[in-house]
Order: structure tokens, then C-alpha cells, then sequence
């Protein structure tokens, strides 16, 4: 189905009787079966600011987003199996009221839900601010363990990687604390010191205390350190895709030419669900401008602004077409910006999010991890994480509408397809001596 359809959405009437984030995802797909988890259910949700009352979406939700679709299309004991599974997160959030310690929290979460936990998405469920102090980086992969989700070779290995970061922030042996400098005599001033040498931001109060800090600076600023620790984080985030591109080798530039975008293909994948071709947009004047500051190719800026700028979002088989609007946001998102850095325009995204990339100096696509791309730190090579195919933009998008049962939804079925893509999913171009045989 090419062009997207208008989402049929939950009433005000409905939304006010929700008491969960996934009783929405599960009206939304009850209602539209064919929408996008990230696109637009999660994105419908934040429109509506939703948020403060049902909780935020986190990576392992989005995961969830995908069993619940499922469940909704195939019915059946699938569906069964989804609603048992909604029903134990339901019941998880109903009984955290009987958790004295977060301890307590974290053990009923991972026993009912059965999820890997990281520590930002662990803030984030933070629901219970009455617990007290959240429990370290270490407890919780400890209390994995305990629950069955992670064995003690896999913590062993994670304690070991941490080290390696935090010896690489510190620049000397893992866990070594550099003398605080004289100068860091504000609160703000100390905290971003405590973070620039490894130091977790609940363990900061903490720390702040050990050190003395209390009696020559004041009580820690709970209110103000949450702000200054982001502002700070995003600084040295900078600072380390900075230091990671003057690390990476020169490469040497693609002796093959360069192949042409496959408008005409591109054409043919748009028409090919029978449906209405989706209405253009003009290129909106901050993604040209970007294209000027990252000096993407004349004849990329052309075939975007000329074939691939659209008033929505297009589902071509499993993958997406972004609209203008779209790609705008996605190139510039905090997480995708050093995609375009380094030459890999994100103009499409798989079902699970997975950035769909146009590498400019070969003209082909490739799938990019969402997770290897953002849960990583210092930052990675984009250019590492591709998977490319080889194809066209056009011969990518008619093949997913071709072969749209078996081609790749997101870069982990990808990764899985060995050989030539082009010989994989050969494509069928319509011409207009075929549709003139066709009638005959």
C-alpha cells in the first residue's frame, strides 16, 4: 500500500478512559493495522502530550510496539499471547505500590516483563520517587543476573567494556579520579568535573557528600544539576564525534561511478499498490540549507528536491519513504545528525526505525542500527554500521514493494541476506511497450 493512509485515531472520550501507553498502541493498531510503531503511533502520542500521565516510550517499548502489532494482525494465539504479556506489564505497574526499595522495583519489573534494562531507560521509569536513591549501573546488571536475563560471562564482559570508556573519558586507568581542580569552587563546575571523569548522575549526590563539596559549596542542587548534567553531556558528546572523525583512517574515494538515483523506478514503486500516488511538497528551505552546509552532491539535492519530496510519509512493503518534513527532522535528530556528517542522507527508515541511508558517494542504500548508532559511546563510525545494498533508491523502493513478504524490514534482516541484493530481489520495470502488450 504506497501512499499512507489517515490514521483513525482515539477520541478524547476514549484517551481520558486510558490508563496505559499501550492501551493506546493497541487502539491505534486495532483501527489501522498498516501504522508505522514509530511513525505514528509513537509520534501521535507525543502530539498529544500523552506523556506525563501514561509515561514516556523507551527502546525496549519499541520492541513491544512490533509483538503488539503482530498480535493485533495475526490474531489467534498470537494475539492471545500479546494480551497476557500486556496484562503482566499492567499488573507489574499495578503492584510497584508494595515495593519498599528499588531493588524491590527493579526485581518485579524484570521477573514480569522479562526485559533487558539499561540505566537511561531505568531513569526513565523512574515512577516511584519515594524508593530513595536508584540503585548503580552495577546493581542493576546484578540484579539481571539474579533474575536469569543476563549470565555472569555477559556481565563480566559489560563491566569490562564500561572500564575501557571510562579509562578512555578519564585518560588514565580504569576508575582513577583526578584531584579536583582549584577552580571548581560553583556546583556547576563540580558536576561537570564529576561527569568528564566517568561518574554516573545518580551517584552524584552521593559523591558530591563523600567530598566534602556540602560544607564549602552548599547542599547539592538537586533541581539545577539535571539541566547542567545535560547541557554538559551534550558538549562532550561534540566533543567526542569530534575526536572519533579525526581518529577514523582517510579512506580513499570509490574508484566505481557513481550510479544514477532510479527515478524512474522510484516512479513506478509509488504506483505499484494500484492506490493514489501521495500528493508533492516543495523542499523545505532548512533541509536545502543543510544540504548546502553538508555539501551533499548537486545531483543528490536535485533528485530530493525533484522525485523524493512528498506531503507524507509513504509505506512501500515494509519499509518508508520519509516525507520532506520528515527527512528534515530525521537528518538534523540528535542521535541521526552525524549520519549526513559523513555522507549518509537518511531518506527512509525500517519498521523498526532503523535509518534507510543514501551513501552520496555511491548513490546506493543501506540500513543503519538504530541501537548500535545511539547506545554507543564514544560515538561510532556510521560508515561501520551500514549495511549497504548496492541498489539504487528507486531499484530499493520497487523491490520492497515487489518482494514485499520477504525483503528486509529493518538493518538486522539485512545483515542476514548474503550475496547481491540485485540478484535477490530482481525487479519487473513496467515500460510503456508493456503496458501497450499488456492491452493487447
Amino acid at each position: 500500500m504506497p501512499v499512507r493512509k489517515k490514521l483513525i485515531l482515539p477520541t478524547p472520550a476514549e484517551i481520558a478512559g486510558l490508563k496505559h501507553k499501550e492501551e493506546w498502541a493497541l487502539l491505534v493498531f486495532e483501527r489501522n493495522p498498516d501504522a508505522h510503531p514509530h511513525f505514528d503511533v509513537i509520534k501521535a502520542f507525543k502530539r498529544r502530550s500523552l506523556g506525563e500521565r501514561m509515561g514516556t516510550w523507551t527502546s525496549e517499548d519499541s520492541r513491544r510496539l512490533q509483538e503488539v502489532q503482530a498480535g493485533v494482525r495475526a490474531g489467534g494465539k498470537k494475539r492471545a499471547a500479546m494480551e497476557r504479556m500486556l496484562a503482566a506489564i499492567y499488573a507489574m505497574r499495578d503492584r510497584q505500590a508494595a515495593c519498599t526499595n528499588w531493588d524491590d522495583w527493579v526485581r518485579l519489573y524484570l521477573t514480569t516483563t522479562r526485559a533487558d534494562i539499561t540505566y537511561t531507560n531505568a531513569m526513565k521509569m523512574v515512577t516511584r520517587p519515594d524508593l530513595g536513591k536508584l540503585p548503580s549501573l552495577d546493581r542493576l546488571q546484578e540484579l539481571m543476573v539474579e533474575t536469569g536475563l543476563m549470565t555472569t560471562a555477559a556481565l563480566r564482559k559489560k563491566r569490562e567494556e564500561r572500564a575501557a570508556i571510562v579509562a578512555h573519558r578519564v585518560g588514565g586507568s580504569p576508575g582513577t579520579l583526578r584531584p579536583l581542580p582549584p577552580k571548581a569552587t560553583a556546583q556547576r563546575e563540580w558536576l561537570i568535573e564529576f561527569q568528564k571523569k566517568g561518574g554516573v548522575f545518580v551517584e552524584a549526590a552521593g559523591a558530591y557528600r563523600k567530598q566534602g563539596m556540602a560544607k564549602r559549596l552548599g547542599a547539592f542542587p538537586e533541581a539545577a544539576a539535571l539541566g547542567w548534567w545535560g547541557e554538559a553531556w551534550k558538549a562532550q558528546r561534540a566533543q567526542r564525534k569530534a575526536e572519533a572523525r579525526a581518529r577514523r583512517p582517510t579512506r580513499k574515494k570509490s574508484a566505481r561511478k557513481p550510479q544514477d538515483f532510479g527515478a524512474a523506478h522510484l516512479g513506478q514503486a509509488l504506483r505499484s499498490g494500484g492506490g493514489q500516488v501521495p500528493a508533492r511538497a516543495p523542499m523545505p528551505g532548512q533541509l536545502r540549507a543543510l544540504m548546502e552546509t553538508r555539501q551533499a552532491p548537486p545531483a543528490l539535492r536535485a533528485f530530493v528536491e525533484q522525485d523524493c519530496c512528498f506531503a507524507d510519509s509513504v509505506t512501500i512493503g515494509p519499509v518508508v519513504l520519509l516525507s520532506a518534513k520528515d527527512q528534515l527532522l530525521e537528518n538534523t535528530e540528535e542521535f541521526n545528525d552525524v549520519c549526513f556528517e559523513e555522507g549518509l542522507f537518511v531518506i527512509g527508515a525500517g519498521s523498526n526505525g532503523d535509518p534507510i541511508v543514501v551513501d552520496v558517494r555511491s548513490n546506493t542504500v543501506g540500513f543503519i542500527s538504530h541501537d548500535k548508532l545511539w547506545d554507543n559511546d564514544p560515538i561510532p563510525d556510521p560508515r561501520a554500521l551500514v549495511r549497504d545494498t548496492g541498489l539504487s533508491v528507486g531499484h530499493f523502493f520497487l523491490a520492497a514493494a515487489q518482494h514485499s513478504d520477504t525483503f528486509p524490514c529493518d538493518s538486522y534482516a539485512a545483515a542476514q541476506i548474503k550475496g547481491d541484493f540485485a540478484k535477490r530481489f530482481p525487479i519487473q520495470v513496467v515500460t510503456a511497450s508493456t503496458v501497450a502488450s499488456r492491452r493487447r
